[in-house]
């Protein structure tokens, strides 16, 4: 029998170890990474997430990774990011 929430765990695990694995000290250390850095550790375009940004405003919350806005400047924390890939992983 397969234990949902011990398969859960695992993946959150194993997720977190890679994405750790993208990240420098800086960040692993403050939690948080620019709009320019998560599209770096993404592969992406800076513009990407600006659009999900911008459907999020719009309702739309299972788009892309949620931003704070933070002293003018957009943040994402490593847990939402987090977050993020574990729901696309199941």
């Amino acid at each position: 029998m397969i234990n949902i929430i011990d398969d859960q765990v695992i993946i959150s695990t194993f997720i977190k170890e890679c994405i750790d694995k993208k990240f420098e000290k800086v960040q692993l250390e403050r939690g948080w990474v620019s709009t320019a850095e998560l599209a770096y550790i993404l592969r992406c375009t800076e513009r990407t997430i600006i659009r999900w940004r911008s459907a999020r405003k719009q309702g739309k919350e299972s788009v892309g990774i949620k931003g704070y806005l933070i002293a003018g400047q957009y943040k994402y924390f490593l847990e939402d990011i987090y977050k993020y890939f574990v729901r696309q992983a199941v």
